[in-house]
């Protein structure tokens, strides 16, 4: 008896493959659909801020201008996307390079909605999962380039994982917010230009 209840308790604690159920007619009742309407989501204007292991990745985006921050310890890269123009900023010695984009690059491509109306109506794949006696529902996403899958607890959204043929990424979501600082995308005063 103390077996069946050791291997129940580790189930409980562990959790177990979860049970996915198909919503194939969603009509904007998935926890995703809600928690980016309730947050007023907008693809061409955020503020999306995350965590992984090791790294905070800050992304900001305003119509064609991309701000985008990775940084760990003493490390920190930042590149901005404006004008037709990508600077690259090396924040240890205060310089910067500009090269033409010829491809706005979509940093939150994977994490973050196209948009609320595809969304809406976007079949997905549900799961109730226990992890360390916490509860947890995720919704998950197929596209062509992979899937994404959304964590709630409760109606709160706390991680996102990102799935590609060649790469796995599982972040927390510190905060999405359709507010931006502007300020963002210029490059600081201090910093010189490196041309080569």
């Amino acid at each position: 008896m103390k077996k069946i209840l050791l291997v129940l308790l580790i189930i409980t604690l562990t959790g177990c493959s979860p049970h996915e159920t198909s919503v194939t007619n969603p009509n904007g009742n998935s926890k995703t659909y809600k928690f980016f309407k309730q947050k007023n989501y907008n693809h061409n204007q955020y503020t999306l801020i995350l965590t992984n292991d090791s790294q905070k990745i800050t992304i900001i985006k305003k119509d064609k201008q991309i701000y985008y921050e990775l940084s760990s310890n003493k490390v920190k890269q930042i590149i901005i996307e404006k004008e037709g123009k990508k600077y690259t900023l090396n924040n240890d010695n205060k310089t910067y390079t500009i090269e033409d984009i010829v491809n706005y690059d979509d940093f939150a491509k994977g994490y973050l909605p196209e948009s609320l109306n595809s969304l809406k109506n976007k079949k997905y794949k549900k799961a109730t999962i226990f992890n360390f006696l916490s509860k947890y529902v995720y919704e998950k996403y197929t596209y062509s380039e992979g899937e994404t899958i959304y964590y709630f607890k409760r109606n709160k959204l706390v991680k996102i994982e990102n799935k590609t043929p060649l790469t796995k990424n599982k972040v927390k979501v510190i905060n999405l917010s359709t507010k931006v600082d502007k300020s963002k995308f210029n490059v600081p005063k201090e910093y010189q230009e490196i041309i080569y």
